[in-house]
């Protein structure tokens, strides 16, 4: 997946190569678009150069006129048609083909690390994949189809011209030159200012969603006035960024329409002196003038579609700067899928730090027997849930290796080390769909009765069967509108559902209420028999029947052993241990 293409030209080449019949197709419909621009003037002028020399003859004009007439209404009928057959053609083509962009770009951001979710707004993300999607619409639709179109028009014209006399296909050479140079230099300006307003955008969008994302903080501590301030700024200097663009592009458009009353009066001179010569027709007169015409606009909307293409560009090129960034966390080539039996996990002399210099773990090593279950403690900082995403491999470790039964984990693919286990976090995160469709996320081939039992063993059948709807009751953002035990109840449903043989809990019940806590531990309890369990706990009651408690200082594990053997040894444990029991000032302990 990271052979991307990372510009428009390639990024085209690559996602247009199934379309190559439809593309094909739309280009040969702008081919008689451009020439029917000159054919059609062309035929008018036939008309009236005949109708004069013929003068008020019915049956001669007739007989003379009929085959022009018929000609010039079929070239207009056959141009109407072909605007039906884009129409359809675009039909066919556009909408697959955004859907295979949004797709592959959605594909790419959702496979990059979770660092770099981390350092990118959701919402900004999501902005730069329509971004993308939106800029490769509008070139293909807009620019592309329209340049080679416009640009065909034009020399059929000056071709045309300098048949009926070279000093029309002179003036309008020279003009279209002029007032296309003067378009592409404004547009570079124009490039730089759209690239900062798009990148403003983008950023004002990201603040946007992540003010409404944390809506609940806003209301805590009623900073709605606040945030709405910060938002309004940013509005402003988005609307300042806007405004430079705009008034930039309207000095551009009033050059250039000056330049058109000059091309004009050249043309209008030009014909009035070669009428007067004798050297021009009343035909040429009408051919000449209605062809000057359509170049205007022809020109105008390519100028016009070049000074807008920067701007396209920009939204492009911002896009892909920000999604298609190398992943961090990339599979080896020819990966294998683990196959975990066991749940044996070893850490082989781990080095870890997530900036450089600044070291987590330095040569950790540690062994999680098979059907082990596993306590960590320790301050925050101290190294837990990092020990725990090296394991789901959220980051890579800088030396050493994490084994899972003997495999390496760096060399199986991410996919199937996660679908190995199973995680209850302690913020428990449901997606804007169904409760049943939240559960069955743990196993998406699970039947409805598979997804009952879980839910049953979980403790969640009893509440879900209490909502309006039941298991088709539509969790809103984030499940807010299910209670901290309801959500973990969900996703615990969601582990068992899973059945992975490693589980990690992660504080999954530290936000609840000890009644609440109870219960939910006691589903726990069943739920890590028979797997292999890392369980961080703040709450050190949690923990008192582990096989082993690890405790974490400073990213060393600084003691190991049971609940009771740590208190024997009367070290920063069961310091702990007798800071929560509220036994603290009955007993001291050394420090370590």
């Amino acid at each position: 997946m990271d052979q991307i293409p990372k510009t428009l030209w390639s990024f085209l080449s690559h996602f247009l190569k199934p379309y190559k019949f439809w593309v094909g197709s739309i280009l040969f419909l702008g081919l008689i678009w451009a020439v029917e621009i000159s054919l059609t003037p062309y035929l008018m002028k036939c008309i009236i150069d005949h109708a004069t020399d013929i003068g008020p003859n019915l049956q001669k004009l007739i007989s003379t006129l009929l085959p022009f007439a018929v000609a010039y209404v079929g070239v207009t009928a056959a141009n109407s048609i072909s605007f039906r057959v884009r129409e359809w053609l675009l039909l066919k083509m556009m909408p697959a083909l955004r859907k295979d962009i949004w797709s592959f770009l959605y594909n790419y951001a959702m496979s990059h690390s979770y660092h770099y979710f981390q350092k990118n707004f959701s919402g900004s993300i999501a902005n730069k994949i329509s971004d993308v999607s939106r800029s490769v619409d509008e070139f293909l639709t807009n620019v592309a189809e329209l340049f080679i179109t416009k640009v065909i028009s034009i020399v059929i014209a000056v071709v045309s011209m300098y048949l009926i006399n070279p000093l029309f296909a002179l003036a309008l050479s020279l003009w279209c030159v002029a007032f296309l140079i003067a378009s592409v230099y404004g547009s570079k300006q124009a490039n730089k200012l759209a690239k900062i307003y798009s990148e403003n955008l983008s950023t004002m969008i990201g603040h946007t969603v992540d003010g409404i994302a944390n809506n609940m903080n806003v209301r805590l501590f009623s900073r709605r006035i606040e945030e709405t301030k910060n938002i309004e700024k940013r509005l402003t200097t988005n609307a300042l960024k806007d405004q430079d663009l705009q008034w930039y592009l309207i000095k551009i458009r009033t050059f250039q329409d000056l330049t058109l009353f000059v091309f004009l009066t050249i043309m209008l001179g030009i014909l009035i002196f070669l009428y007067s010569k004798g050297q021009v027709t009343i035909g040429d007169f009408a051919f000449i003038l209605t062809l000057s015409i359509s170049m205007i606009n022809n020109v105008w909307v390519l100028a016009a579609e070049l000074v807008k293409l920067p701007e396209i560009l920009g939204r492009f090129s911002q896009g892909l700067s920000t999604i298609f960034m190398s992943h961090e966390i990339q599979d080896v080539k020819n990966a294998d899928n683990i196959m975990v039996k066991k749940g044996k996990i070893e850490f082989e002399n781990i080095h870890f730090c997530y900036k450089k210099g600044d070291k987590i773990f330095k040569d950790l090593s540690l062994t999680v027997e098979a059907g082990e279950k596993i306590g960590l403690v320790g301050q925050s900082g101290s190294g837990k849930t990092t020990l725990i995403n090296l394991i789901l491999r959220y980051y890579d470790i800088t030396d050493g290796s994490i084994k899972i039964d003997g495999q390496d984990i760096g060399q199986v693919t991410q996919h199937s080390l996660r679908e190995s286990i199973s995680v209850i976090p302690q913020d428990v995160c449901l997606f804007h769909r169904t409760i049943m469709e939240n559960i069955r996320y743990g196993r998406l081939d699970a039947k409805d009765e598979q997804v009952l039992q879980a839910s049953k063993k979980a403790k969640a059948h009893t509440f879900i069967n209490k909502l309006p709807r039941k298991y088709k009751t539509m969790c809103e953002e984030r499940g807010g509108n299910l209670s901290g035990g309801q959500r973990q109840r969900v996703a615990i449903a969601r582990a068992i559902l899973k059945n992975a043989p490693i589980l990690i809990l992660d504080e999954a019940t530290s936000a609840l209420d000890p009644v609440t806590e109870r219960e939910i531990q006691a589903v726990l309890d069943k739920l890590m028999a028979n797997k292999t369990c890392l369980v961080i706990a703040h709450r050190l009651s949690t923990l008192v029947n582990m096989d082993r408690i690890l405790v974490f200082k400073d990213g060393k594990i600084i003691e190991e052993g049971t609940h009771k053997g740590l208190l024997r040894r009367k070290g920063y444990y069961a310091s702990l241990w007798a800071i929560q029991s509220g036994k603290a000032g009955l007993t001291t302990y050394p420090k370590k």
